[in-house]
C-alpha cells in the first residue's frame, strides 16, 4: 500500500529548496502534521502559507484541505 508519505518521499528528488522544507517536516512530524493548520505547517516549515498550498498542488491534491485529509487516514483506520 502506498501512502501519502510514501509518494512524498518519492517525489523528493524533484522538489524545490521550500517543497523540501515542507516535505522533511512532513516525513519528520507524521504524527503531527496532519492536525495542522495552513499557517501552523507554513510556520513549522520556515515557508510561506501559499507554499504549502503549492505543495498540495504539486502533490496533485486540490489544495491542502486534500492533503491534509489523506495523511489524516491512517489515524482514522485505527
Amino acid at each position: 500500500m502506498s501512502s501519502v508519505y510514501q509518494y512524498i518521499a518519492e517525489k523528493m528528488p524533484q522538489m524545490s529548496k521550500a517543497q523540501l522544507k515542507i516535505a522533511r517536516y512532513i516525513l519528520e512530524n507524521p504524527n503531527v502534521v496532519p492536525f495542522l493548520t495552513v499557517e501552523k505547517l507554513a510556520k513549522m516549515a520556515e515557508v510561506s502559507d501559499a507554499t504549502v498550498v503549492r505543495f498540495a498542488n504539486y502533490l496533485g491534491y486540490s489544495g491542502y484541505p486534500e492533503l491534509q485529509q489523506s495523511m489524516q487516514l491512517p489515524f482514522r483506520n485505527n
